[in-house]
């Protein structure tokens, strides 16, 4: 398809060899309606005669929906229309013809694919993707030409995730149709307050891997549960086919992945190009890696029967603030073993011989160690291969423009490198730089990268056979920058950016993994940890204007910091530096004054080791389990004890030693280790005082404070626990009575307050005779008095409101105390979506309060998120006035938001009226003074300004807002 997307099919009639006889068919005005996809295959006809070429119609996804009386007109999403070939005439036939069938599968648009489930050559099912959910309808007997002759199955179940295509195959060769499904986003079922069911696309699975759904059939015209295999970050088409095996054994799946773009409610967007992936990520910005959509298919094999060790762990561990990893510390401790079916038949149902399978772990002290040196180069002397016929190099170029990988000569190197460029290597080395001409500065040379470079060098057969642990040391330079590609609104406003990230990259490959990524840097990389502390997540942008790029320049990835191989000890690998750059590259560039002169990747000093390791104490532990319908992608864990030593280093492998009453096909997948370094940590911890609530009022008397302390380290430690009450006594900030208190109430004194007058916001006596309270929790009065409403204790509020109230302005500029409390009641109903778990995970219509102030000439806004607590009482940190993360654990430690259930905004008081006390001195807000790009969270106070706050009201356009408003 192409231009005005005409589809051409070439029909082969008459004679195979007949040229004559073949002609191009132009379905001319149907293809224009093609919405989705097409598929060919017999719709009504036999099957020809052997030697004849079988002419296949077209089935495809038409929108909107073509209707025989009235044409095309809006109709359903899953319009397949069916054109039949006409032999006869050797075309296909028209498509508002009488032979051109029209039919729907039921649900809203997916993806859809058509099968012929019994061989006969007709088409005899048709299934559709619906959001997390597959339909489909079959007839028994084919042809069936009409809607009456389909009968519809079950919907099946896809599992929590969006379906973003779907093929249908007999993935395990039982005779039964299986449907595959790629998945590239989570789904989760909300409930509303108001009792409305919302199905919610969240953004769980953005920074992770996805999965492609196996669904088998079971034989009686069910399926069993879905089978998840992890795949790339966004897989998108799945190709089914015997690539290895015998023509009885399991199907395999080549998986294609694409990049998305994700836009989040306020316009920023997930930047789903590169992607790198957290769990690699340090303070030293190391090892920042990465396997997003780095090499776009991957291949799934799969075994009819087969049993593996999905995962394996250490517990209980404690986050180390040192390393930024979960850290064991001394004792008896559990290593925790997950055995997944990671075949296609369910083991040990009824019927089968009884199945067991044998788990063995092993805890291996390690004393010391015999280390061999595989390979080592430095590029001045010749390298040293301890590879036998192994660790030869060669190039790789995936763009075709050319490969810029090279040895750098000391001889051609500048004399003042600076730090971002990779002759401050004063020796020999490989780069994939150039040195280019500077047509508007006099043709002078400049260091750098071009646009769209994608090359590789591969160190092939790298022989780490015979051990059990293994480490690559190498200096690494890596300096790089980015391109976007920014798009705006009609009105000018920045909607968000596209990012293509240049990237430095190692990958290790094996026959049985394929690549696999060890190291990512990129470009973005510094953006990604501000948006990581800033946001959580790594690929999200909010700023039009970054900084240029990453300098990482020479890196010495050696000694501990080398980067570990362990995972592929035994085997023979292949080791691949990789540098990709987007469409700017760093010289070259049509505006040449913007040539950044980054130098892209460079290596030196490389060496790969390899040990075996000499062993104190080993710890073997067993147990078997009994498989009892051990479904297809069913997982059972099981925890084993050991004992661990502090300061002790230690390899933990979890293998399956044995299998009984099944054939257990693939072996790689049985075995499993790591390394690691028990060490204690002692971190008691106190996290909430529970037994009082901030602004609640309390009888005097001897009360009890309860306090949740906890160990946040790993190893037993005693400690105490104190609770220190300072009294003090407030006094009002005004002198004048009309000034310290705004109840509403009539009186002499004039409200405190202003709003925009259009009554959507206004002052209600909910004991009035008039109010009946009808859609307050109870019917009862709420306040018993005059209170600012947004809303009505009858009607509650309507769509689309942006309504505020205005507070005087505070005077904070002459303090004579410490603190200065603004304390308000406030009854919230509104609209919110729970999950199944019961946690709160989107509010649709709330109040939040926003700030401005001014400080002698100066003013300022923002948004309150609520209090800080001073714990260490050091005050205000910074030029930035950051808050605090004390643990770094990523979460502000002495940060308190005012709002409902955790939120910084009010929707929700549980059916009573509460109390906010908000310390003006110790604010939390998100300071936005300024254009976007520069708004963030501060720990601040207002002492010395003059204060205005707003409370604003807002709801959505969904019609739903029954509950009483704020």
């Amino acid at each position: 398809a192409s231009g005005q997307q005409r589809l051409l099919t070439c029909i082969g009639g008459g004679q195979r060899n007949s040229p004559a006889n073949h002609k191009v068919t132009q379905l001319d005005n149907l293809a224009n309606k093609v919405y989705g996809d097409l598929r060919l295959g017999n719709w009504g006809e036999s099957v020809g005669a052997l030697g004849e070429v079988v002419a296949l119609d077209a089935w495809m996804l038409v929108w909107p929906a073509y209707n025989p009386a009235t044409g095309w007109s809006a109709g359903d999403w899953d319009n397949i229309t069916v054109i039949e070939f006409n032999s006869i005439v050797n075309t296909f036939e028209a498509y508002n013809g009488p032979n051109a069938h029209t039919f729907k599968v039921g649900v809203e648009y997916g993806d859809y694919d058509i099968a012929d489930t019994d061989a006969d050559g007709l088409i005899d099912m048709v299934a559709m993707t619906n959001a997390s959910t597959v339909t489909y309808i079959s007839c028994a007997s084919a042809p069936c030409p009409s809607q009456a002759s389909w009968t519809a199955g079950p919907i099946i179940d896809i599992g929590d995730y969006y379906g973003a295509s779907l093929k249908i195959a007999d993935i395990n060769q039982d005779g039964d149709m299986d449907f595959v499904i790629p998945t590239y986003l989570s789904v989760t079922s909300l409930t509303g307050a108001s009792g409305n069911t919302v199905t919610s696309l969240t953004i769980d699975n953005l920074d992770d891997l996805n999965t492609v759904q196996i669904i088998l059939s079971d034989g009686s015209g069910g399926y069993h549960n879905p089978q998840s295999m992890d795949v790339g970050r966004r897989p998108t088409m799945v190709l089914v086919g015997q690539f290895v095996g015998g023509s009885s054994s399991a199907l395999d799946l080549a998986i294609g992945n694409r990049d998305y773009r994700f836009q989040f409610g306020n316009g920023a967007w997930w930047l789903d190009t590169k992607g790198c992936f957290p769990d690699r990520i340090n303070s030293n910005l190391q090892g920042l890696g990465g396997c997003g959509s780095l090499d776009a298919v991957t291949i799934i094999q799969l075994d009819n029967e087969d049993v593996g060790i999905s995962s394996m762990s250490a517990s209980p561990a404690s986050f180390n603030p040192a390393t930024f990893l979960p850290t064991l510390g001394e004792g008896t401790r559990n290593v925790n073993v997950t055995v997944s079916n990671t075949g296609l038949n369910v083991i040990g149902k009824a019927g089968q011989p009884a199945a067991s399978l044998t788990v063995e772990v092993s805890v291996k002290e390690v004393i010391g160690g015999n280390d061999t040196v595989v390979y080592s180069t430095d590029y001045a002397t010749p390298a040293f291969s301890n590879c036998g016929g192994g660790c030869t190099w060669t190039s790789a170029d995936y763009d075709g423009e050319g490969l810029f990988w090279h040895q750098e000569s000391a001889a051609n190197q500048t004399s003042n490198g600076e730090g971002y460029e990779a002759d401050v290597n004063p020796t020999d080395y490989m780069w994939a730089g150039t040195m280019y001409a500077n047509s508007s500065n006099n043709n002078v040379l400049e260091s750098g990268y071009l646009s769209w470079q994608d090359e590789a060098v591969i160190l092939h057969d790298v022989d780490l056979s015979g051990s059990d642990s293994a480490k690559l040391e190498v200096d690494l330079f890596c300096t790089s920058g980015y391109s976007t590609i920014n798009y705006v609104y009609s009105n000018g406003a920045f909607a968000g950016m596209l990012i293509y990230d240049d990237s430095c990259n190692i990958d290790i490959y094996t026959d049985d993994g394929g690549w696999e990524p060890v190291l990512y840097q990129g470009g973005y990389d510094s953006i990604r940890i501000a948006e990581l502390v800033d946001s959580g997540y790594i690929e999200y942008t909010r700023r039009l204007i970054h900084v240029g790029g990453t300098n990482y320049s020479w890196s010495n990835f050696t000694d501990d910091s080398a980067l570990d191989l362990t995972e592929w000890a035994g085997e023979i690998i292949d080791i691949r530096f990789r540098f990709r750059s987007g469409f700017y590259g760093s010289v070259g560039l049509v505006n040449e004054s913007r040539n950044t002169q980054f130098d892209g990747m460079a290596f030196d000093n490389l060496t790969i080791t390899k040990t075996v390791t000499q062993y104190g104490q080993e710890q073997v532990v067993q147990q078997t389990i009994n498989l009892n319908n051990f479904a297809p992608g069913d997982e059972q864990e099981i925890s084993l004890n050991a004992n661990f030593v502090n300061n002790t280093t230690y390899i933990i492998s979890g293998e399956i030693t044995a299998t009984s009453g099944f054939v257990n096909a693939d072996d790689t997948n049985d075995l499993t280790r790591f390394k690691t370094t028990v060490l204690n940590l002692y971190d008691p911890a106190v996290r909430e005082i529970t037994s009082f609530e901030k602004g609640q009022l309390y009888a005097a008397g001897q009360m009890a404070i309860n306090v949740t302390a906890e160990h946040a380290g790993n190893t037993l430690v005693d400690f105490d626990v104190e609770a220190t009450i300072y009294q003090a006594q407030p006094n009002a900030l005004f002198t004048n009575p009309c000034k310290d208190l705004e109840d509403f109430e009539p009186s002499n004194c004039a409200y405190m307050f202003g709003d925009d007058g259009d009554n959507f916001g206004v002052v209600i006596d909910d004991t009035d005779s008039s109010i009946s309270n009808a859609i307050v929790p109870g019917n009862r009065p709420v306040f018993g008095s005059n209170a600012y409403w947004f809303g009505h204790p009858d009607d509650g509020y309507g769509d689309d409101w942006n309504e505020s109230m205005t507070l005087q302005e505070i005077d904070l500029r002459n303090m004579a105390g410490d603190f200065a409390y603004l304390t308000f009641d406030y009854f919230a109903e509104t609209d919110y979506n729970r999950n199944s778990n019961g946690d709160i995970v989107a509010v649709n219509e709330f109040a939040g309060m926003e700030i401005t102030w001014r400080q002698g000439a100066n003013s300022y806004s923002g948004l309150v998120y609520g209090s800080w607590n001073d714990y260490n009482e050091n005050g205000i940190q910074g030029q930035n006035q950051t808050c605090e993360d004390i643990d770094d654990d990523g979460t502000f430690d002495e940060v308190e938001f005012t709002g409902d259930h955790g939120w910084n905004v009010w929707f929700d008081s549980e059916g009573v009226v509460k109390s906010v006390t908000l310390d003006l001195t110790h604010l939390v807000i998100q300071n936005r003074t300024g254009p976007s790009n520069t708004w963030r969270t501060e720990c601040t106070s207002m002492e010395g300004a003059q204060v205005t706050l707003t409370f604003r009201f807002q709801s959505n356009s969904d019609g739903i807002n029954g509950q009483s408003g704020f």
